[in-house]
């Protein structure tokens, strides 16, 4: 089919750059800055097919009906909130301003699946500031219909970006398309997050689409029926309202010295029975001062376990010889 076609070519191209780029450092006298850079880029590499990979596994769990949306009462703001944290780097690189505009007829809470609208809006902030060199962002959202069990919301991604021709703003909520073979080239991406975008708001009984204007920028917009919580507060996000403007513009210090400062020496068990990943692991965990212990399969470690106690046991959920 031309999705497998799609799919088997998008795989391949990051592959064959690691492949490509680890093959010349084993192979080629090149110096450290050259080094550090092909690093750099095969690290993008695998980012990226990673990324692929996962969204290739949303989007076939979502057509093949095993997505079920779960609806608890959420707090719109903190939502926002957390996706404008999630892109907050590479805006503040690019010089980007992140601004938000939120209805004040909406409610505190609301009720629906949180999880898959920051999905939605995540995709579409990150799409904006990938495709935004210079300008703003903006989240706006909206009240569009108010009844007394309900709201129509309507969420929008204004940017001040490169825009999309008229004549492929449709195509590109298409599984693996982008305005065109060049938008890859120059900004990556895998042409997947729309389209399981698009899915999302279908499966919450919504719909998005997009205006944009070459050199003007684009607004892509989705609403979605949101229920009203029956709640007056909720604590546990009143909570985390509370320390996310307590902490926002806090300093956050290295995490590496903060293991080393409180868990140096402390013992735990890595369970792990790929030589890869057993070696990667093992390293990252002696970097930060951790004595670590290692099992390749399930019984090994219940084994090691009856004669020491660990801290921590990290291992797989289908270790072979359970």
């Amino acid at each position: 089919s031309a999705f497998l076609a799609n799919m088997s070519h998008e795989i391949r191209t990051p592959l064959n750059a690691i492949l490509g780029f680890t093959h010349l450092l084993q192979c080629a006298a090149i110096d450290k800055s050259q080094q550090l850079e092909m690093l750099r880029k095969v690290s993008s590499a695998a980012q990226h097919l990673l990324s692929l990979i996962n969204n290739i596994l949303d989007l076939s769990k979502i057509e093949a009906g095993k997505v079920v949306l779960e609806p608890v009462d959420f707090r719109l703001k903190l939502l926002v909130d957390q996706v404008f944290i999630q892109v907050g780097e590479k805006a503040a690189a690019k010089g980007l301003c992140l601004l938000q505009e939120i209805d004040p007829a909406l409610p505190r809470s609301l009720h629906g699946d949180p999880l898959r609208l920051r999905q939605v809006l995540l995709n579409f902030t990150s799409n904006a500031v990938k495709f935004t060199e210079q300008g703003s962002i903006v989240i706006r959202v909206v009240v569009v219909e108010n009844t007394t069990a309900d709201l129509r919301v309507r969420f929008e991604v204004s940017d001040t970006g490169v825009g999309i021709a008229s004549e492929l703003q449709t195509r590109i909520f298409e599984a693996f398309e982008q305005a065109d073979s060049s938008t890859t080239r120059q900004y990556g991406g895998t042409g997947l997050g729309l389209a399981i975008s698009q899915r999302l708001v279908q499966m919450m009984g919504g719909e998005m689409g997009v205006n944009s204007q070459m050199g003007a920028g684009s607004t892509f917009w989705f609403s979605v029926r949101l229920g009203k919580s029956h709640q007056t507060m909720i604590p546990r996000l009143e909570m985390l309202q509370r320390l996310d403007e307590t902490t926002g513009h806090a300093h956050i210090p290295d995490a590496k010295h903060i293991l080393r400062h409180h868990y140096s020496g402390t013992r735990l068990l890595l369970v792990e029975d790929n030589a890869v990943n057993q070696e990667v692991a093992l390293a990252l965990l002696e970097r930060v001062g951790f004595a670590v212990d290692l099992a390749v399969n399930g019984a090994e470690a219940v084994e090691r376990v009856k004669e020491t106690s660990y801290a921590l046991i990290l291992m797989d959920v289908q270790m072979p010889v359970m």
